[in-house]
């Protein structure tokens, strides 16, 4: 039998030099997909959300058909005063309190889950969430009506499910800094690490867009109302006292001043509220959306009060 020769031997397989090229082609191909497919997974994520934004906000149109106001069992001012909820968690067997949010007073409103409560507390049990709210100040039986948003995981953010741990979740005090969520729910996102949508139900006839700093009830939004969702900046989460509202420089546009102050805060958070199409003198006296609600998700840079957020409002 004849050895095979010296090209033959050469015939198969790759030289060390060919198999580096190889591998740099591969590896630049996969530098420039995977970017595309990551642009590609956070515009889904976008549509995702905004779809999500949009579904709610029929729920809240439907809501307002039937009973000719915006959704939540408490009123603006109630909120701002504190409500105090005592959330039960049936599967579980636990009880929590926690300060109500307004973004909370808006799943009791649409989904139900407040048993019992005065105009300064609500008792919630969790697996009337989503079963349909309950008619309240009535003589007689509590009467309840459909759910106008169903209460699943991917609408709702359900006891102890697994959240942001970078984010002031909900208003319990002290702030809930587990990144799981602990007492009612709020309405969520479709973005990896869901996060709230924000809901501010304006005070219909008032003047102005918001002030941060003398009385918030005065104008359309209270801006306090975003405050338990943001991260505490001054000087840590824990703190007894954060800046204000909780509210750091990288979440309003014009926020710069790392010390909060409250005049560079108001600027921010004014033209975060006020209408984009207008002057920007005009846009801090027209409010968006006046007289009616405002839903905010924190978007692609899951920072709430920036650009590329997803609202029911344009900027």
């Amino acid at each position: 039998m004849n050895s095979p020769s010296p090209k033959d031997r050469n015939s198969h397989g790759f030289t060390l030099v060919e198999l580096l090229v190889v591998i740099g082609i591969i590896a630049l191909l996969l530098g420039i997909l995977l970017p595309v497919v990551n642009a590609v997974r956070r515009s889904a994520y976008a549509a995702d959300s905004k779809n999500q934004i949009q579904m709610l906000s029929n729920a809240i149109d439907r809501y307002h058909t039937d009973f000719s106001a915006y959704p939540g069992v408490f009123s603006n001012a109630q909120i701002s005063a504190g409500v105090t909820a005592t959330v039960t968690n049936v599967a579980a067997m636990t009880t929590v309190a926690e300060r109500l949010t307004m973004s909370e007073n808006l799943v009791l409103a649409l989904c139900g889950g407040m048993t019992a409560g005065t105009t300064t507390t609500a008792t919630v049990t969790t697996d009337q969430i989503g079963r349909g709210p309950l008619t309240f100040n009535i003589v007689g039986t509590q009467k309840r009506s459909s759910a106008y948003i169903e209460a699943t995981p991917q609408n709702l953010s359900v006891y102890g499910s697994s959240l942001d741990p970078i984010t002031v979740f909900g208003n319990a005090v002290p702030p809930n800094e587990t990144g799981a969520n602990q007492g009612v729910p709020e309405f969520i996102d479709r973005f990896p690490g869901a996060m709230p949508i924000i809901y501010l139900r304006a005070r219909q006839g008032s003047v102005g867009v918001a002030d941060p700093v003398g009385n918030p009830e005065t104008t359309q939004y209270n801006p306090t109302h975003m405050a338990p969702y943001f991260v505490y900046s001054n000087p840590s989460p824990d703190s007894s006292s954060p800046a204000p509202w909780g509210i750091n420089t990288t979440q309003f546009p014009d926020v710069k001043d790392s010390t909060g102050s409250t005049t560079v805060l108001t600027q921010g958070i004014q033209s975060y509220l006020g209408n984009a199409s207008l002057s920007p003198s005009a846009a801090l006296a027209i409010p968006r959306n006046k007289d009616t609600y405002l839903l905010i998700s924190p978007g692609r840079d899951r920072l709430y009060g920036t650009s590329d957020d997803i609202c029911n409002f344009s900027f």
